[in-house]
């Protein structure tokens, strides 16, 4: 739901004790359940409120924090508990970030030929490697949230600048000494060696 219009003065007004706390996959949250009608709305409607500490050590922040807590509201016709509306609803709310990703990172926008069937290849191919390097950051670069988009991770775990050196059949990877993920580099390679 859009945060705009009347619905901020009717959460800033519920009471803390009002909120119910819950653990997700993202942390500790907040939860309540109310009844609410916007003014062009022909009824009230059930709207869940999910809010979660604001993160002070932020690069970036907001320029009005609502009173230190970050919020996202859901409109739904479903009876479920709360929690279970939040998990439902949450993953569908950064969808659009994943398109995007795909169309910016990996151009699943392009269609490279003019058979069906060799476009719906290249595009499993593609969300394929995009699984991929969604796999590489939390195994690997144990990046779990937020998670890096794949160009980032391109542009700065895999274009890194090194020489392939070596005698023989030992090659060895040497990294330029200015790389600033020279020094975590070796906990890299640990991590893709156990996996």
């Amino acid at each position: 739901m859009t945060m705009r219009g009347n619905i901020w003065p009717d959460i800033f007004s519920i009471p803390k004790s009002s909120y119910r706390k819950i653990e997700t996959e993202a942390g500790e949250v907040e939860v309540l359940s109310l009844s609410f009608k916007r003014e062009c709305w022909s009824k009230h409607r059930r709207v869940i409120v999910i809010r979660w500490k604001e993160e002070a050590d932020r690069a970036q922040t907001s320029l009005f924090d609502a009173l230190g807590y970050t919020y996202s509201v859901f409109v739904t016709n479903l009876n479920w508990n709360e929690e279970d509306i939040y998990r439902f609803y949450d993953k569908r709310a950064d969808v659009e970030n994943h398109i995007r990703e795909g169309k910016n990172d990996l151009s699943i926008d392009h269609i490279s030929t003019q058979y069906f069937h060799a476009n719906a290849a290249d595009l499993e191919l593609k969300l394929l490697a995009l699984n991929q390097v969604i796999l590489f950051t939390k195994n690997i670069l144990k990046q779990h949230s937020p998670r890096p988009f794949a160009s980032t991770v391109r542009r700065k775990w895999f274009m890194i600048p090194a020489k392939l050196i070596g005698p023989g059949r030992q090659l060895i990877l040497k990294l330029a000494d200015w790389y600033p993920y020279r020094d975590v580099w070796i906990s890299y390679r640990e991590n893709l060696a156990r996996t």
